[in-house]
């Protein structure tokens, strides 16, 4: 699973180019938690626009309070997401992208009663466009809120010693992410081979004191 990640303030501006979308003063940056807003990249009609979301997604039919018996539903998984009804309409309709600079991941080390934190950065200093789904929703007051989660796969085979679950990594072409974004694709077939392991030497891992990551 993912449940911590970074968007660095001084951002990369390769894959918002790539995006055609401006990378404007973006105030959702830092490390983030499960519920934080969060930087979102999704098409809307016929522009691509950055939005803040709630990290943590709510299906149209539940209100954020409804879902925390579901858990914080920040992550969905690769081979579920034409399984459950929860995920497939997003799946269909709603992708998005996830800009991140890293993500972290804690690995369970015998003989220590607490986990060792990685980080999970990109060799070339690129950001990370990770795979997302969000949601129109509303709050608990009945206001609309759009929300997301991100998409995790099995994870990359030099990184299996720390954890077996990794983000979507989505491929760094343009085309792959028009794809991704265009919401008239809805052939899944055209979009689950993009949810794959990120097996690619650009992947490099730090590990971190105990008790650094929160």
């Amino acid at each position: 699973m993912c449940n911590r990640y970074r968007l660095g303030e001084s951002t990369q501006l390769k894959l918002f180019a790539k995006l055609r979308v401006e990378a404007p003063n973006i105030s959702a940056v830092g490390e983030f938690r499960p519920t934080d807003r969060v930087t979102v990249i999704r098409q809307s009609g016929e522009d691509r626009i950055i939005e803040e979301m709630r990290w943590g997604f709510v299906p149209p039919w539940l209100t954020v309070s409804e879902t925390k018996k579901l858990g914080p539903m920040t992550n969905a998984r690769s081979d579920r997401v034409l399984e459950s009804k929860i995920w497939k309409p997003a799946f269909l309709h709603r992708r998005c992208i996830l800009p991140a600079t890293a993500y972290y991941e804690w690995q369970e080390v015998p003989g220590m009663k607490r986990k060792v934190p990685y980080a999970f950065t990109r060799k070339s200093g690129e950001l990370f466009p990770f795979a997302g789904l969000w949601s129109e929703a509303h709050d608990d007051d009945g206001n609309p809120i759009h929300t997301c989660t991100i998409i995790t796969t099995d994870a990359a085979s030099s990184v299996t010693h720390i954890h077996d679950r990794m983000p979507v990594i989505l491929p760094d072409e343009t085309t792959e992410l028009d794809l991704w974004l265009d919401p008239n694709n809805q052939q899944p077939e055209s979009l689950l081979h993009l949810l794959k392991p990120f097996e690619s030497e650009d992947l490099i891992y730090e590990q971190l004191p105990v008790g650094s990551v929160r």
